[in-house]
C-alpha cells in the first residue's frame, strides 16, 4: 500500500513537471517570436529595436528647436527590406503637376535592410516674401548610407486659406509597400484633407483642380 502511494506521488510530479516544461516552453517560445518580429534585444541586429520590418513609426513632430526652425516638420524612424527610400515634394496647379522634386533618396540595385531616422522641415518664408515657404529640408540615415538636401520652395504663395495637414503613419497596422507612397504633409486650398495617398488622386490626376501640395514618401 505505501509503495502504491509513493509510485502515485511520483506520477503526479512528473506530469507536473512535464505540464510546466511545456508551459514554459510556449512562454519562451512566444517571447522569441515577440523580440523577432519587433526586433528587440538579440533580435534587433542593425534595426530599429521595437519597430517591425516594414513599419514606421513617428518620433516627433514638436521638437523644439526644430518648432523654432520650421513652420512645419516631422522626424520618424523605420525598418524597411527592399532596393531604398525616395523622398518627394509635388506641387499641382489647377490639376497640373507644375514640380516633381525628389528632395533625398537611399537607395541599392539589391535589395537591403534600411533601418533609421527620416526626417523633413519647412522653413518659412521671410515676411516681406510673397511664398510661404522658403525651403524645404530633408535627411535619411539609412544604415549605412546618409543622404540631405535643402531645396527652395518657392512655388505655394503666402496664404491664409486652406489646410496644411501633417501626417503620422500607423506603425500598428499600415506596413510599407514597395511603390506605395506615403504622405507626411499635404497643402490643399479648397480645404480638403484625406488619410492615404490613394484618396488625393484619380490615377495620376489629382482629385482636386485647386492648389494642391504634398510631401511623401516611396518605398522602392
Amino acid at each position: 500500500m505505501k509503495k502504491l502511494v509513493v509510485d502515485l506521488k511520483k506520477h503526479t510530479f512528473t506530469k507536473r513537471s512535464l505540464l510546466w516544461s511545456i508551459v514554459s516552453l510556449v512562454a519562451i517560445l512566444a517571447v522569441g517570436i515577440y523580440f523577432s518580429k519587433y526586433n528587440i534585444g538579440p533580435f534587433a541586429g542593425e534595426k530599429i529595436s521595437g519597430l517591425q520590418d516594414n513599419h514606421i513609426r513617428l518620433v516627433s513632430n514638436e521638437s523644439g528647436m526644430n518648432q523654432l526652425t520650421y513652420d512645419y516638420y516631422g522626424e520618424y524612424e523605420l525598418n524597411y527590406e527592399g532596393n531604398g527610400i525616395e523622398l518627394y515634394l509635388d506641387y499641382y496647379n489647377h490639376g497640373k503637376k507644375e514640380s516633381n522634386q525628389l528632395l533625398t533618396s537611399v537607395t541599392t540595385e539589391g535589395s537591403q535592410d534600411f533601418s533609421g531616422p527620416l526626417l523633413w522641415g519647412l522653413t518659412p518664408a521671410k515676411e516681406d516674401e510673397d511664398t510661404e515657404f522658403e525651403d524645404v529640408y530633408a535627411k535619411m540615415t539609412l544604415s549605412s548610407a546618409s543622404s540631405s538636401s535643402r531645396n527652395r520652395f518657392y512655388l505655394l504663395p503666402k496664404t491664409n486659406t486652406g489646410i496644411f495637414s501633417t501626417f503620422t503613419p500607423d506603425n500598428s497596422n499600415d506596413s510599407l509597400i514597395k511603390d506605395k507612397p506615403v504622405i507626411l504633409w499635404s497643402y490643399m486650398e479648397d480645404g480638403s484633407v484625406y488619410p492615404t495617398s490613394a484618396d488625393y488622386f484619380n490615377g495620376e490626376k489629382p482629385k482636386t483642380d485647386k492648389i494642391f501640395a504634398v510631401l511623401y514618401f516611396i518605398p522602392k
